[in-house]
């Protein structure tokens, strides 16, 4: 599992709240950080179960899904409507309430992430955070209606904002399998090695960062900012931490590994990343799936699946966009994540080429594509359980899935 703390998006402009106790969500309450807007709700409690309650409970859920947001429950309105006092909600079922009622309320349902704060002296009563990402499936409907958000709080939207909304969800989901086969492109990749395969990988939040990445990038640094983002050096090398060779673009930020002693490998094993404006990551690597090799002649010997050096290199890349979205540029998100490999049949795991294990077998198929969805929270916290949703299925195709799957850090990758 990831180390990094639980941090929420309140809205541009606003400090992202990243507490560890009530005493944080107490501090923050009464310095007025709680303020409803487009991004937060905000609840003194939550009626008992009636279905008034949780209709009204459903409508608040879905009016975040839009641009994603926070519900914060157990914080008073003071007389002037702005935070009071964190008290706490009676807890008891309550956050499985919330799931179900997201679940089979909201249509589609809705996936949400609930943080428990507990009250110091009161054990029944504590503040609760529902993290609700801006969701590729939004907008979302309770009880006939579609709901969204103004300055105002929770809305009904009207049609046009509906039409739109769906148009834009059903292009981002017509046009994702094409951004993902025009990577190469994108990147400027251009396989030649027959004995080499690319592994692709395409990361699209739904929702887009209200903060500039490239003048967060420029500040920090691209290589300050992989070593902030994967503070714990990688084991298999040509990972995000030797992206040495920087270039501008006109996208964003594209950074580049290559092999310093034969020019021959500069595009066949390179690693090159694109991270966008829009806070979409364009990932590819040709070092996964190489020849076996020597020193004297890399090209040597069958050409195999270091599932090792693949599987943390899309960790990493996971890791990385989280820790963007959630420390420089906030973005609060559904998330599509696409893996292309190509150049596949017949190419054995490397692991039986050693007298460690023997179970491999060959991959039955030339090419693998799978996509998948995430949320940015997830991606911070459980990137191991969405590496193994976009690989299972692959290493299952190796014979190798059982002696890599499932594992919870980049260490225990390590010690495969």
């Amino acid at each position: 599992m990831s180390t990094m703390q639980t941090s929420y998006y309140l809205g541009p402009r606003r400090p992202r709240f990243t507490p560890s106790s009530w005493a944080d969500v107490e501090a923050a309450s009464n310095s007025g950080l709680f303020e409803e807007t487009q991004w937060v709700e905000r609840k003194k409690d939550i009626p008992p179960t009636s279905g008034p309650a949780n209709l009204e409970l459903a409508r608040d859920l879905a009016s975040l899904s839009v641009d994603g947001g926070v519900l914060l429950i157990g914080i008073e309105d003071s007389a002037k409507g702005v935070p009071g006092k964190a008290t706490g909600a009676i807890v008891n079922g309550l956050a499985d309430r919330i799931a179900q009622i997201a679940q089979g309320r909201v249509s589609p349902p809705l996936p949400v992430m609930i943080d428990s704060f507990p009250h110091p002296t009161d054990a029944t009563r504590a503040v609760l955070v529902v993290t609700v990402p801006a969701s590729a499936g939004a907008p979302h409907m309770v009880d006939s209606s579609y709901w969204g958000r103004s300055e105002n709080g929770k809305c009904k939207l009207g049609d046009g904002d509906v039409r739109r909304l769906l148009a834009e969800r059903q292009a981002r989901a017509a046009g994702f399998q094409d951004r993902l086969a025009a990577i190469d492109t994108d990147l400027d990749v251009r396989p030649t090695n027959p004995k080499v395969g690319w592994v692709r990988l395409l990361l699209e939040p739904t929702a887009q960062t209200q903060s500039s990445i490239s003048e967060s990038l420029d500040r920090m640094g691209l290589f300050e900012f992989f070593q902030k983002a994967l503070p714990h050096r990688l084991h298999w090398d040509y990972g995000l931490q030797s992206l040495l060779n920087v270039a501008p673009h006109p996208d964003g930020h594209i950074a580049r590994t290559w092999n310093p002693h034969s020019e021959a490998s500069v595009d066949e094993r390179s690693t090159i990343v694109l991270i966008e404006n829009s806070g979409t990551w364009k990932f590819a690597t040709g070092r996964a799936i190489s020849p076996v090799g020597s020193m004297d002649d890399p090209d040597s010997g069958r050409t195999v699946l270091r599932a090792g050096s693949m599987l943390e290199k899309i960790h990493s890349v996971l890791m990385a966009a989280a820790y963007l979205s959630t420390e420089l540029c906030p973005i609060n998100s559904d998330w599509t994540i696409g893996l292309h490999i190509d150049r596949l049949l017949n190419v054995e795991p490397v692991e039986n080429h050693s007298d460690r294990y023997s179970g491999g077998r060959p991959y039955p198929k030339p090419s693998y594509i799978n996509v998948v969805s995430s949320t940015t929270q997830e991606l911070g916290h459980h990137p191991a359980a969405v590496v193994e949703r976009l690989t299972g299925n692959l290493l299952r195709g190796f014979g190798i899935k059982d002696r890599y799957l499932p594992y919870q850090t980049l260490a225990d990758l390590a010690s495969r």
